[in-house]
């Protein structure tokens, strides 16, 4: 021990190890209380969007979205009906006879056809009847109300085609929200003056001698059979 330089290293040692020792036993080096920590997140259910899915397997929204856009589609383009006949829109109301002067003799009132429709749509309506129901329609008036028809409410098997045919004349009345419709056996001047029957079959001849007394009630039935059952849209 006579070198005072390695009794010097030796007191040095000694020291830094023993202030190593007391940093170590130091709590402040140990304690991470006083550390800083990361915030904590919170998260509320209103801010997590989950999404609704319907029985298809869409988000209810999606589907939400196609339902009102398949409803303006349907609202702006109007679908042709296979559905035949105007069904309940349309009746055959049979008027009862009405006494005259004489009690004993009762005069017949013709049926009513009955459309509930307005006046311009039981007109097309009815055209289009008579033409399904190939009626020929030789003259019209929409302002008056009157379509103009040739039909035979009496063919005879040994008759050629049209050949017994006379004029009818269908009356049309607007009655409020609901359209009537009458018809009559024309008289003499429609018969030969009824619009262009002339042109198809020569010079018009009067056939309404021949007509049975129920020509009317048999050609606005035949109409409204069309109508109720079988009248297609074009």
């Amino acid at each position: 021990m006579n070198n005072p330089f390695l009794t010097l290293k030796i007191v040095l040692l000694v020291a830094f190890l023993a202030g190593c020792t007391s940093a170590a036993e130091d709590k402040r080096y140990y304690d991470t209380m006083a550390l800083e920590r990361p915030p904590t997140l919170v998260f509320s259910k209103k801010d997590t969007a989950t999404p609704v899915f319907d029985d298809s397997g869409a988000p209810e929204e999606v589907a939400k979205v196609a339902a009102a856009t398949t409803a303006e589609d349907n609202s702006v383009i109007r679908k042709k009906s296979d559905k035949t006949g105007l069904g309940d829109k349309v009746s055959l109301v049979e008027q009862e006879p009405t006494p005259q002067t004489n009690e004993d003799i009762w005069a017949a009132r013709p049926s009513q056809l009955i459309i509930k429709q307005t006046y311009d749509e039981a007109w097309n309506s009815l055209g289009l009847a008579l033409k399904q129901s190939d009626i020929e329609i030789t003259d019209h008036d929409h302002e008056k109300g009157l379509y103009f028809v040739s039909y035979d409410a009496d063919p005879s098997l040994f008759s050629s085609k049209n050949s017994n045919n006379a004029i009818y004349v269908l009356t049309v009345k607007r009655e409020g929200t609901e359209t009537k419709v009458t018809a009559a056996l024309g008289n003499a001047t429609e018969q030969n003056s009824a619009g262009n029957r002339g042109k198809k079959r020569g010079a018009p001849k009067d056939n309404s001698t021949s007509q049975p007394s129920t020509g009317p009630e048999d050609l606005l039935k035949q109409v409204f059979e069309m109508l109720r059952d079988d009248l297609k849209e074009e």
